[in-house]
């Protein structure tokens, strides 16, 4: 049996012989296949090919081998990827001659088996319909089928926590079922949660949703779960809930009354109240109780009433209605019904539950506020503060005289102007939504800065305040709107700003030519070193020494010429745009290549400069010349080690501005980090010796002083361009 190679490899099930210290004399071609191994295992310890198997195989085998019988287990571990398995076996020992010779293990992966049972035990634990299970090390989601058809996903539909919680509904279920997970990931905690999910289809449900962290050395390895289908139980429950708490507000008031009718049936029911609304006696009413309820009703008022109810939808299937009775022992009464339409399956309607209030006091009294009416008109009219009355879309239906002049307008010409065509655009987004709110009853007062516009075009600045006038409906009847004029006040706030803001413009324009003398009297300096080193050197020939001179003297008169800008700085100021003038930008490109021509051939440099000689920019010719300077070192500073540099200076016009780029394919810069930082102060992207971050921070202002603006594109060990717009 032990030399039958051939019966053991075609065994069905995956089979190992080992000998007595468990090196592998034979596998099973289903052990191979199982287990991923090579035809390379002969005489191999068994634990060294196999070093993820449990350390209780490992006793058993020792059992075994002192003769204690066979053995079998099974058992589960974490492998050191994180991923959990069961491991079953079956251990028996072989004998030559009577003697001890090896063993037959048997050994199979029952992980699949063990997941399908937990999932079982655990729904039948709960009563669950569908189960769930996140392995946390793996990032792997198992739904059951159940759980699937709930969702109404394919059976092949492969989840993942992000995608299972992206089903809960948006809004409370969704942050609640988010915050359920991240405490059971971090603390452990289990929950059981009833909430609201959109399926695949886009139809909505409600679910109970449970589930228990398993923890692993107090780190939450996996989550069980369960999955249930509520739908129906919870939707009915809320629907009693929400008809019960209208009831029970009902019956708390005094004098309330309530009252259902079956449409089906044409059964009327009333309580105790009803009858003293009515004015009516319990015991001498005869007649049916709908038909009465018609009789006593006025017939248009009735027939609303009716009109209401058979619009009901489950979206709005309440309403408030006041409807007018009279009868020749109490006359006419008001009554307010507050009616609730209960929809059948063919979602029409089969019932109204509502609630009767006798407001017959309350409408008199509104009738006799008629005659205040006038006296207010006058206070409207003698105010001192502009006022109108709003309709609920915004249209003007009366004014006062302060209102008027603040505006510009005469008092006919404000009737019928909407508010919003006359309201600043920045302030409408921030209003609308609050008119919104007063026009449906749910703030009654809003008050707000904002600006509206002179019938000359001017800004008019206001306190403006909006309040709720309803009517007996508690539906919206107008707007109130007050508006005190701060315009006077605004602009001399707005003066203080200027005076500030020109405070601080002359620290940074102060501030800004410190760093422009360091900076690029730095840059001609170094130029000045270049040269009178050269000058030094003994082995240079007489006449290298006398274009060296040459250059001495075009380096000096070029400093010379630096410190006589700076000077202009420093009396231009806050008047840069008095003092800019036509600049030729080749001119001046050519001046600081020039300058750098040393550097340039030093480094073997490629450079290329495409500028029409026509092309003029609006500026200052010692900031427009500091920003060539900065942007040209910053290339030579910045190249790359790996290729041969290249610089190409480039001039376009556009309808609006001169555009000038400078482009290398030197070290470039991460914008994903540094998008934000690339023209602060004092930022450095690279280890250079010279890089200082004041650049960049520099020409900015510069080129932001005189009307223009800098951008850039990079990439890092790719290259960069920098993008300067200039006023024509």
């Amino acid at each position: 049996m032990v030399d039958n190679k051939l019966i053991l490899d075609q065994a069905p099930l995956p089979i190992a012989l080992l000998d007595l210290d468990y090196h592998i004399l034979g596998l099973s071609k289903k052990w191979r296949d199982t287990y991923n191994l090579s035809e390379n295992y002969k005489d191999k310890p068994f634990f060294k090919l196999m070093p993820n198997l449990p350390n209780e195989l490992k006793i058993d085998l020792d059992y075994c081998r002192e003769g204690l019988g066979e053995r079998e287990d099974e058992v589960k571990c974490y492998l050191p990827s994180g991923k959990l398995v069961w491991y079953k076996w079956q251990i028996s020992q072989y004998f030559d001659n009577d003697k001890p010779s090896g063993f037959i293990v048997f050994l199979t992966d029952t992980t699949k088996e063990n997941l399908d049972k937990q999932l079982f035990a655990k729904s039948q634990q709960v009563a669950r319909i569908g189960g769930w299970e996140v392995d946390l090390i793996n990032n792997q989601m198992y739904w059951c089928n159940i759980t699937k058809k709930i969702h109404e996903v394919p059976e092949d539909f492969v989840p993942n926590l992000e995608t299972g919680i992206n089903f809960y509904k948006e809004g409370y279920s969704r942050n609640l079922i988010t915050e359920k997970v991240t405490q059971g990931i971090e603390k452990g905690l289990p929950w059981d949660v009833e909430l609201q999910i959109i399926t695949q289809s886009g139809k909505e449900l409600w679910v109970r949703a449970k589930g228990e962290p398993e923890l692993v050395d107090n780190k939450c390895v996996r989550i069980c779960g369960t999955f249930q289908d509520i739908d129906f139980r919870k939707k009915t429950e809320l629907k009693y809930k929400r008809t019960r708490d209208r009831l029970q507000m009902a019956t708390a008031k005094a004098g309330f009354g309530i009252w259902e009718i079956d449409l089906i049936t044409s059964e009327v029911v009333w309580d105790e109240n009803m009858y003293k609304i009515y004015g009516l006696k319990k015991k001498i009413v005869d007649k049916d109780l709908r038909k009465l309820f018609s009789e006593i009703v006025y017939p248009e008022d009735y027939a609303e009433l009716n009109r209401l109810i058979e619009k009901a939808t489950p979206e709005n299937d309440q309403f408030t209605f006041i409807f007018r009775t009279k009868q020749d022992a109490v006359g006419l009464r008001y009554i307010k019904g507050m009616h609730t339409v209960i929809l059948g399956e063919d979602n029409k309607p089969c019932k109204v539950i509502g609630i009767a209030e006798d407001v017959t006091e309350f409408v008199e009294t509104q009738k006799q506020l008629v005659s205040v009416e006038g006296a207010l008109d006058a206070l409207f009219e003698n105010s001192a503060i502009g006022m109108a009355l709003v309709d609920g879309e915004a249209k003007i239906l009366k004014a006062n005289l302060p209102l008027a002049k603040s505006l510009g307008y005469k008092v006919d010409e404000l009737l019928g102007i909407n508010f919003r065509s006359i309201s600043h655009p920045e302030d409408l987004e921030r209003d609308i939504p609050n008119f919104i709110s007063l026009r449906r009853g749910e703030i009654s007062n809003y008050k707000t800065e904002k600006r509206y516009f002179h019938k000359n075009g001017s800004v008019v600045h206001v306190i403006m305040n909006a309040t709720v006038r309803l009517d007996l409906g508690d539906n919206l009847s107008y707007l109130i709107v007050q508006l005190v004029d701060i315009t006077k006040q605004k602009n001399t706030e707005n003066k203080l700003k200027g005076l500030l803001e020109i405070s601080n413009k002359q620290n940074e324009s102060l501030l800004n030519f410190a760093h422009i003398v360091s900076h690029n009297l730095r840059s001609h300096a170094s130029n000045l070193t270049m040269i009178s080193s050269l000058l030094i050197d003994n082995e240079v020939e007489e006449d290298e020494k006398e274009q060296t001179l040459d250059m001495l003297n075009e380096a000096s008169e070029g400093l010379n010429e630096t410190i006589f800008h700076l000077n202009e700085v420093v009396q231009v100021k806050l008047n840069t745009h008095n003092k800019m003038g036509r600049i030729n930008l080749l001119d001046l490109i050519e001046k600081v290549v020039k300058n750098y021509e040393m550097e340039l051939e030093k480094n073997e440099i490629k450079l290329a400069v495409n500028c029409s000689n026509r092309i003029e920019v609006l500026g200052l010719a010692n900031y427009v010349e500091s920003i060539l300077t900065n942007l040209l070192s910053n290339a030579i500073k910045y190249k790359s080690p790996q290729r041969r540099p290249m610089i190409n200076i480039a001039v376009r016009e556009t309808e609006d501005s001169i555009v000038l780029d400078v482009a290398d394919n030197g070290l470039g810069i991460d914008l994903k980090r540094h998008a934000n930082k690339v023209f602060g102060m004092y930022k450095t992207f690279h280890n250079h010796p010279e890089a200082k971050g004041v650049g960049l921070f520099i020409i900015k202002n510069q080129i932001e002083s005189m009307g223009g603006r800098i951008s850039v594109t990079s990439n890092l060990d790719v290259g960069s361009t920098f993008t300067v717009h200039f006023n024509k």
